[in-house]
């Protein structure tokens, strides 16, 4: 890990790389970087020196077999090699396209344990495999049994067969996202809840990357080329589908497609099938989770809660119209906004905001919202109405959440107010003061981020 986060940093790569022979080396200017990349000549000297790092990480891991055979133990010795997520750049780690979730893995099982296997050996497996399924594994390996509670399967074992695979990703650092992801051996399908979010939202870890302050710095120029404008712009959209084979950098969306329909439903129901199945909490806003956690005793035990297969279903429902809801969604929003759970509620704002429908109807159930008894619903009200020009109506209601004492609440009002200009400048002494947050560093660097885009 420390080795493939070296390359932006002059003095450390070349230490790191001072064994790699002078063809091991990469020639910077003949480098071709992903096409979802701006194909520049500071791209390709971070993506030459990606490569340069992954020999460098061979030699460490063969040094690391060295010790086993100069200690005598390499014949007693299973060795597991595999990495914790992708490529360490943009729309890679942290984001569940293969760039981001296929991680090498090579296995290494002595002779005299090749007994406490039954997949062929010398050779590659082309089984879909997921990190879920490294500890029943290990349980295979010992002969241990697998508790019933453990997900996942062994995949030394060949009655053991993933037909998919499974992705999610959720708030990172400072950004909240809720988008889930399936794989089959050929197509990748996604659902983005948020799919009136960027792609690209500001986090402070991710733009120190070079090649992402080289995509902000094109994105400013506006000289995107077209496939990199596919992930730099304001919003997403709500399904993707990929067939892998034909398109292993998952650039062409197939998800509106009526020649893929089958294959796209297919996956739907398996990845909505998967959030049954594991009880997601995804689509409940992080305050309402630091409640029910504590009215219940862990997150956990929220979605053993009788109803909660319901509840799950409503949320679902709503949350998938809220992302790009059409006129003929207003009903169903007016009357998620008054359902009795505050998830759902948070949803409904959120869509109501997303409606280009403008009403008075709409703006009073909005002004209702913003004195719901739950800290999610009334940022989300808050939000729905600066979309909708009401502003006036929100400063009271933001300023009071940015000094909440539920940390995740001070976050969503933050990020609220950063991506609304004006309201960052009307209430700059607020956000200042939001800056100085000792208890969550997210939240001040988003109140960071809010400030230096106002001076900009």
């Amino acid at each position: 890990s420390h080795i493939l986060h070296a390359f932006d940093h002059d003095q450390t790569h070349e230490e790191y790389v001072k064994r790699s022979s002078d063809n091991q080396r990469q020639n910077y200017d003949e480098m071709t970087p992903p096409p979802y990349y701006p194909n520049t000549q500071t791209t390709r000297k971070y993506w030459g020196r990606y490569l340069e790092l992954i020999t460098a990480m061979d030699y460490w891991v063969g040094d690391n077999l060295k010790e086993l055979e100069k200690a005598g133990i390499a014949d007693d010795t299973i060795v597991m090699f595999w990495s914790d997520h992708g490529v360490a750049m943009p729309r890679a780690k942290r984001w569940i396209y293969d760039s981001g979730t296929h991680v090498p893995l090579i296995v290494y099982i002595p002779t005299k344990y090749r007994d406490l296997v039954d997949v062929p050996v010398n050779g590659t497996n082309d089984n879909l495999i997921s990190t879920v399924d490294f500890a029943p594994t290990m349980f295979g390996l010992t002969g241990l049994k697998v508790p019933d509670r453990m997900k996942g399967s062994s995949f030394l074992s060949s009655s053991d067969k993933n037909e998919y695979v499974f992705s999610i990703r959720d708030r990172m650092d400072e950004r909240y996202e809720v988008i889930r992801s399936v794989r089959d051996k050929r197509y990748r399908y996604i659902l983005n809840f948020t799919c009136h979010k960027p792609y690209y939202q500001h986090m402070e870890y991710s733009e120190k990357s070079p090649v992402m302050k080289e995509i902000r710095r094109v994105q400013k120029k506006d000289k995107v080329p077209e496939i990199v404008s596919l992930y730099t712009g304001d919003k997403k959209p709500q399904m993707e589908l990929y067939d892998i084979k034909n398109d292993p950098h998952e650039i062409n969306n197939l998800a509106y497609n009526s020649d893929y329909e089958s294959h796209q439903q297919r996956m739907h129901e398996a990845l909505l099938a998967k959030m049954f199945e594991t009880n997601d909490l995804g689509l409940i806003p992080e305050p309402e989770l630091v409640k029910l956690s504590k009215k219940f005793g862990s997150r956990y035990k929220i979605g053993k809660q009788t109803g909660f297969r319901k509840l799950l279903q409503r949320l679902i429902n709503t949350a998938l119209i809220a992302g790009k809801p059409l006129n003929n969604d207003l009903e169903p929003l007016l009357a998620g906004i008054n359902y009795e759970e505050a998830s759902v509620r948070y949803w409904a704002c959120i869509g109501l905001g997303n409606l280009k429908t403008k009403s008075n109807k709409i703006l009073k159930e909005l002004i209702t919202g913003l004195k719901d008894e739950s800290s999610s619903v009334r940022v989300a009200a808050a939000e729905a109405l600066i979309k909708h020009n009401q502003t006036a109506e929100t400063v009271e209601i933001l300023t009071a959440e940015l000094k909440s004492d539920e940390e995740w609440t001070r976050l969503m009002a933050i990020i609220v107010l950063d991506e609304n200009i004006e309201l960052t400048k009307l209430l700059s002494e607020e956000i200042e003061e939001a800056a100085m947050d000792k208890e969550n560093k997210y939240v001040a660097r988003v109140a960071k981020h809010a400030l230096n885009t106002m001076k900009d």
